[in-house]
């Protein structure tokens, strides 16, 4: 047991290796096992989340617990969802405080209702695996009840899809900005972690909408919608969605006009906003 002190102060590459050595484990590419070990990046996470002292915290994937250490020093409480009982253990010896809470099991399965806190109002932490972390914050940003503010570092490259503007927009785009109001922080380079990944990650400051966008309801059909306009994003607008939906070109020329765009144009133009609209005038014919 190290204590939380000294994982505080000690958190280095070598700390690192002998906290994993006297748990007998190896970090595993499949869950995506890349602990950061840089004091300053946890400091700048734990800024752009902003908790204050009555703060609800859920962390997902707290590995050996450097960032759940400098939340606790700043939030009320940290719930914290980890998959691996192995560092389940190690946390629950590092964090013997009735401010911690941890939930072992999978972040992406677990019932909300055993994360979400009774005033219903909590922040998000996260360094999330690369191979799950969209799903993750899918997840969290569609709850009846989503974080009032989530902080997760991912791979660089999904940052910017999540924060694409037109021309550059994705279905991860699309499916990020419908819950939230997404903005890069800054970018982490791979010294920053033990054992180090081969590229950048960036931290990603989301902040869910507190009007909804679209219904629950609506939602299926919507992103049906926008699937058939990414099927083949290189194609115009007018092939794709005929094609995807079963219309007939004259029909999605009337419907694309309706909205304002171009039969021309590719889906990579389009803004959630617009989205929207070819939603809300859809034919169903």
């Amino acid at each position: 047991m190290t204590g939380p002190g000294r994982l505080r102060e000690g958190h280095d590459a070598k700390s690192v290796g002998r906290t994993l050595a006297s748990l007998d484990m190896r970090p595993t590419k499949g869950r995506g096992q890349n602990f950061l070990i840089d004091l300053d990046v946890v400091r700048q996470v734990v800024d752009a989340l902003q908790p204050g002292p009555d703060d609800d915290v859920v962390e997902v994937g707290p590995g050996l617990g450097i960032l759940t250490a400098e939340l606790l020093k700043r939030a009320g409480t940290v719930t914290a969802i980890e998959i691996d009982e192995r560092l389940a253990t190690h946390l629950e010896h590092e964090f013997p405080m009735n401010a911690f809470r941890l939930i072992v099991g999978d972040a992406l399965h677990v019932p909300a209702e055993s994360f979400v806190p009774d005033a219903q109002d909590y922040l998000m932490a996260a360094n999330l695996p690369y191979s799950v972390g969209t799903a993750i914050v899918r997840r969290f940003l569609e709850l009846p009840v989503p974080p009032k503010r989530m902080v997760v570092m991912v791979q660089k490259e999904v940052a910017g899809r999540m924060t694409a503007s037109p021309p550059g927009m994705s279905i991860l785009g699309v499916s990020t900005q419908l819950y939230s109001e997404a903005s890069i922080a800054f970018d982490v380079l791979p010294p920053a972690f033990k054992p180090r990944p081969k590229v950048t990650s960036t931290v990603v400051v989301l902040e869910p909408r507190r009007t909804e966008l679209l219904p629950a309801a609506g939602r299926e059909d919507f992103f049906r919608l926008v699937h058939a306009g990414f099927h083949q994003k290189r194609k115009q607008l007018i092939n794709t969605l005929s094609n995807g939906l079963g219309l007939s070109k004259p029909v999605v020329v009337a419907w694309l006009a309706s909205a304002g765009v171009s039969p021309e144009q590719r889906a990579e133009s389009l803004g959630v906003e617009t989205w929207l609209s070819l939603h809300r005038q859809r034919p169903r014919s």
